[in-house]
């Protein structure tokens, strides 16, 4: 079968470039160069020009459009993006674009061109975006800028960096979610990347800001001159320009074109020198200084860009910075083929494609790993822990590790002197918590829960099922709720959490139970922040019309929920367990549906099922696991016996968060 034709729009400030792949095949590419008469125009006039280039291109190329099966657009200034990959061009995409609502560069004008001749067609062609330049990942704590005015943002070359990341991974011979990189990409601007699998979790702003002076910009400034200068040139405009494109190489010796500045170079220029010296010196500096922020060592150091083409400049920044970490030299940037591979593996369902409209920005984005439920938490309104039977080494170690994290409000019920001993052994203060002495630690900590608002039930030293049946007691029998487990797992390769339910209480549910522990699930998840949570139904197979329950109930909830049940979750199954983790693997079987490889929730056919998967995943990765009982009056913690500290702090952080998420939910419900 022969692969699908696609073709790619990559306008830029000079020229408008067009590339027609047949799959990851180039056949054919060209760039037009913009006259300066055109070049001088505002965007919106130059659309008709760029389309035209368009419109020759194909012409020349004898390109038919019904033979495209996709058209791949670089990104523009769009709203930040919480997540890396595919976007479809939308109209609200196009509209943010076109009124340069985030700003005005000229990548923007490659998906409103791309989008204009996709809806002259009949049928449209779907137009998408692949890795564009106002993705913005990065890790909560690399936000903070020390001014809280001041808020750090992840703008970087993120078409680039991605592809050289999956390159280098190849090259490592490692999965990119196991691979922790620092990445530099040297342009006209610069981009330092701490990528830890795959993610940008901290990078300089590329464009004003931060990082080395490049050919061009000014990068990090001394705040007491910046102030300088703002004072000494109040036009803002004029001052962005100075320090985005006037600076750099470009102010000590008068031109930003790195062949000239070699040149100055070769002929002795000593301002040339001393100007080079110091770019190089920077940059190395900031390479080192981005390793920093990985929290392990690097496994590379990745250098592209155009500057990478410079045989003398790769050597010097490779000379200061291999001590650190191997390098891995990938000069260029080879957009045209990034843009073509992001769309080709989109078109056979390799990557998700995420719907502009309902893409989050990194505000609204949920936790996607423990340390950012944990950072979440911590901004949250303070809830109470309550623990039933707080006589117990693991409890006062829990205590301990929580303490130390920022988490404090635990009532430990139980034997004063026994729950003092414990606290002693591990250095906690009995001070900085609430003991209740107490013989009937389960009667006693769900009282003190009842009677707490915002209160979270923990399992310490006493029977599970008496904890649990006593949480049911807490109402009428008529309006007993259906209590479910469900464990939180990161999923490295989807850089997302996952709930897999159910392991812990229902054995073998029927499909009215499995319901109700997919709507409990559903809701815990809701709480967290995820706006419409991705349900996987997992069986040992996929759907042939066979007898097997999981199947059979896994395809009445899908007909339910397109009938228009759970219009808040996106559900659907049966599928195999790595369907839900990776799109990849679903492309291998053939498989096409929205929550492949994005699957927030994983309802399992069985306790043992669960459990066991859950349990392999844990063990095998070595990351901690959350676990919360959901559905009841509040949410209960009971863990494993053989969990260890951090799974049990991740647990204690993540019902925070679910707490605090279901009050401004039931909050909002009621007006």
């Amino acid at each position: 079968m022969s692969e699908p034709h696609i073709l790619v729009v990559n306008l830029g400030a000079a020229s408008s470039k067009f590339a027609l792949f047949a799959g990851t095949e180039c056949l054919t590419e060209a760039s037009v160069p913009l006259s300066n008469e055109v070049a001088r125009l505002s965007p919106a006039d130059q659309r008709p020009v760029r389309l035209a280039h368009l419109h020759e291109f194909l012409r020349q190329h004898n390109v038919q459009a019904g033979s495209l099966a996709g058209v791949a657009s670089r990104g523009g200034l769009m709203k930040p993006l919480s997540t890396l990959g595919v976007y479809r061009v939308d109209g609200a995409m196009v509209e943010d674009l076109a009124s340069e609502r985030y700003g005005s560069h000229p990548a923007s004008l490659s998906a409103i061109l791309a989008y204009d001749f996709s809806q002259s067609q009949q049928p449209a062609i779907p137009v998408f975006v692949v890795d564009p330049i106002t993705t913005d990942t990065l890790w909560d704590e690399a936000r903070l800028s020390g001014v809280p005015e001041i808020v750090r943002s992840g703008r970087h070359h993120a078409l680039n960096v991605h592809r050289v990341s999956r390159l280098a991974a190849e090259r490592l011979g490692k999965p990119l979610h196991a691979c922790n990189l620092v990445v530099g990409h040297f342009g006209s601007g610069v981009s330092i990347c701490s990528v830890v699998g795959g993610r940008v979790v901290d990078v300089n702003d590329a464009q004003l800001g931060e990082g080395p002076f490049s050919v061009a910009r000014a990068g990090t400034l001394p705040i007491r001159g910046v102030l300088d200068l703002a004072y000494a040139e109040p036009d803002r405009k004029r001052l962005e320009q100075r320090v985005a494109r006037a600076s750099g190489m470009a102010a000590y010796v008068g031109t930003a074109g790195f062949p000239e500045i070699e040149r100055l170079l070769s002929e002795g220029s000593g301002e040339a020198h001393r100007a080079y010296r110091a770019m190089v010196f920077q940059s190395a500096k900031y390479l080192a200084a981005a390793a920093g922020a990985l929290g392990a060592p690097p496994d590379a150091i990745v250098l592209t860009g155009g500057l990478m083409n410079s045989e003398r400049f790769t050597a010097d920044i490779e000379q200061r910075i291999c001590w650190l970490a191997p390098v891995i030299c990938l000069p260029g940037e080879e957009e045209m083929a990034a843009l073509a591979e992001g769309v080709y593996a989109a078109l056979r369902g390799a990557v998700p494609v995420f719907e502009y409209g309902e893409a989050e920005t990194p505000s609204e984005a949920p936790p996607r790993m423990f340390s950012e439920v944990l950072s979440r938490a911590l901004r949250t309104e303070r809830c109470a822990f309550v623990v039933a039977g707080g006589n117990q080494a693991e409890v006062a170690e829990t205590v301990c590790y929580c303490l130390d994290e920022g988490i404090r409000g635990f009532t430990l019920v139980g034997p004063a002197s026994e729950i003092t001993a414990a606290l002693v052994a591990e250095g906690v203060s009995a001070e900085v918590v609430r003991i209740v002495d107490s013989n009937d630690v389960v009667s006693d900590a769900i009282a003190f829960v009842k009677a707490t608002p915002r209160a979270v039930l923990v399992k310490g030293n006493c029977n599970t099922a008496a904890l649990l049946k006593a949480v049911l007691d807490c109402l009428p029998k008529d309006r007993r709720p259906f209590l479910s487990h469900v464990a939180v797992i990161e999923n490295p390769m989807g850089g997302r959490l996952v709930g897999i339910t159910d392991g812990g209480l229902n054995v073998e549910p029927d499909l009215e139970k499995k319901i109700a522990i997919m709507e409990n699930a559903i809701a815990a998840f809701l709480a967290l922040g995820v706006k419409r949570p991705h349900v996987l139904l997992a069986a040992g197979m996929e759907d042939k019309g066979q007898d097997v329950p999981a199947i059979a109930d896994a395809r009445e909830i899908v007909k339910r929920h397109r009938d228009g049940a759970w219009p808040e979750a996106v559900i659907d199954g049966p599928f195999g367990f790595d369907v839900g983790l990776s799109s990849e693997a679903a492309a291998l079987k053939g498989i096409r549906s929205d929550v492949a490889g994005r699957a927030d929730i994983i309802l399992t056919p069985s306790l043992e099922s669960c459990n066991f998967a859950v349990k392999a995943v844990t063990l095998y990765s070595g990351q901690p696991w959350a676990g919360l009982v959901v559905g009841g009056p509040f949410p209960v913690i009971v863990g494993s016996r053989s969990d260890d500290a951090p799974s049990r702090v991740a647990s204690i952080a993540f019902a925070r968060l679910v707490t605090a998420g279901m009050a401004k939910l039931a909050a909002k419900a009621h007006g």
